[in-house]
């Protein structure tokens, strides 16, 4: 099926003419309008909103950059601040005008979901593993685990704008398994080709090209605090497709190592790693938008 090619062709030529737009899940998109009608500007909330929900934040650090250049961004409240006040109205507008799109198969739907809840999971335990390492800024770590599957929400978000696009019985869709086949396959290079284009900074770039790479000159590195984090959340389970065990396993006693955390440690923090956030209620389909479509 030609399908998956023609996504990716789509995709890389949006990213190369600077035309790449990324969806935003409407309860999101829905609290950060209430935010910017509001009379203060606080960072902090902002920050709690655009947390859940990662291609909004890989928008919102493409608006920081691009607000403050030369000035490295490591988390979403870095990013909130270099947007500034002035600049939040137009990113909200922007990304309002983004409605994440869902399958018309719920078998689809489950695997999306489970690509961002993973992302979440990653991020979140990513951020307690650096607070146990001693690091000064554990939401850097948070940060890192919320964009390391970059590729996979853009290339994905784009199968499911195509699906949406096409009217209902035009063609035969791609079923789950060709569906996380054809994410497998191209995710790596969308998002090492967004982060590059986009300015991300060198060491997340280098995290998106190779999620399994610890960084052994700095022990207390979010890097690897999201690194372990990521083999962890994988062990538990919670992953949109089969996992290589014996290489995870690799990785995660290359981590207890060199992080040199225990067992005692790891368990408390993954106690619950999937059920709060496999549990959470579906966004509610966005409308159809006049004149939108995949094409380039």
């Amino acid at each position: 099926m030609l399908i998956p090619k023609e996504i990716h062709r789509i995709i890389m030529s949006r990213i190369a003419r600077d035309r790449l737009e990324l969806p935003s899940m409407p309860s999101v998109s829905a609290a950060l309008q209430g935010l910017v009608k509001g009379p203060a500007f606080v960072a902090s909330d902002y920050v709690r909103v655009l947390e859940r929900d990662p291609l909004t934040v890989a928008t919102l650090l493409q608006h920081g950059i691009s607000a403050t250049p030369g000035v490295q961004i490591d988390t979403i409240e870095q990013g909130v601040n270099a947007v500034g006040q002035r600049g939040m109205k137009p990113f909200v507008t922007e990304v309002h005008s983004r409605p994440a799109q869902s399958s018309r198969d719920a078998r689809l739907d489950v695997v999306y979901r489970t690509l961002v809840n993973h992302t979440l999971a990653v991020a979140r335990l990513g951020r307690d593993i650096a607070g146990i390492l001693g690091h000064p800024e554990p939401e850097a770590a948070y940060f890192i685990g919320l964009l390391h599957d970059l590729g996979k929400l853009v290339y994905g978000a784009y199968l499911l704008e195509a699906e949406r696009s096409m009217a209902v019985g035009s063609i035969t869709w791609l079923d789950p398994v060709a569906w996380e086949t054809a994410v497998s396959t191209y995710q790596r290079e969308i998002g090492v080709q967004v982060a590059e284009r986009w300015g991300f900074p060198r060491h997340l770039v280098t995290f998106i090209a190779d999620p399994l790479e610890y960084n052994a000159g700095d022990r207390q590195s979010p890097v690897n605090a999201a690194c372990y984090a990521n083999a962890l959340v994988k062990s538990r389970g919670l992953y949109e497709k089969a996992v290589d065990e014996m290489d995870n396993r690799a990785v995660l006693m290359l981590g207890r190592t060199l992080l040199g955390v225990d067992d005692e440690i790891v368990g408390r923090l993954t106690t619950n790693i999937v059920t709060p956030l496999s549990t959470t209620a579906p966004e509610p389909r966005a409308p159809p938008r006049r004149g939108s479509s995949a094409s380039a």
